[in-house]
């Protein structure tokens, strides 16, 4: 009789636990989703690539969390949400990355860590509109650069002038991005 009691006890604070779960995520899931943004055709020439964004799969989400047996956002399961206007199905040369991520690609031969290899940069024949940033225009240029711009480093800037222009690109809020992550929905 007491293993009974026992036994619907433990049942109990499962379901009222699992309830807690569920009710955790209703409540939550709003803080973790996004709305897709959509690509641009510029003067129906050019595409500026567009954002997926996101939806909490509450059915997912509620099943992996209730095998874990507690509420954690950081279990949350997506489905993305992409835009109407898709990168893949694009025709169009590409003008630059979305601005809405805030950041730039930098293309160097001297790639490390943060900027784009040049050989990673001939895998995206239809990027059409690359900054050039050399030796003697880099100083007259950096002020120029947008959110979305892909700029490419001439070998003839030294490695301190690299470091400079990243230092000052981040100064200002930019993010540095892989090229694939700009240009990424």
């Amino acid at each position: 009789m007491v293993f009974c009691l026992w036994v619907i006890s433990f049942l109990n604070k499962i379901i009222v636990n699992n309830n807690n779960i569920y009710q955790e995520i209703i409540n939550n899931k709003a803080k973790y989703e996004y709305d897709s943004i959509e690509g641009e055709i510029i003067n129906n020439k050019y595409f500026i690539p567009g954002i997926k964004g996101r939806k909490v799969n509450v059915t997912k989400s509620y099943n992996k969390m209730k095998k874990r047996g507690y509420y954690n956002s950081n279990h949350f399961v997506y489905d993305d949400i992409y835009p109407q206007l898709r990168l893949k199905d694009n025709q169009l040369p590409i003008l630059k990355g979305n601005s809405f991520y805030r950041g730039i690609a930098i293309i160097s031969y001297y790639a490390k860590d943060i900027l784009t290899s040049y050989q990673e940069y001939q895998e995206y024949p239809y990027v059409l509109n690359v900054i050039l940033l050399n030796s003697s225009n880099y100083l007259t240029l950096k002020n120029s650069i947008e959110f979305g711009d892909i700029i490419y480093l001439d070998r003839s800037l030294t490695y301190e002038q690299i470091e400079y222009l990243i230092t000052f690109y981040q100064s200002k809020g930019f993010k540095i991005l892989a090229l694939k992550d700009l240009l990424s929905e």
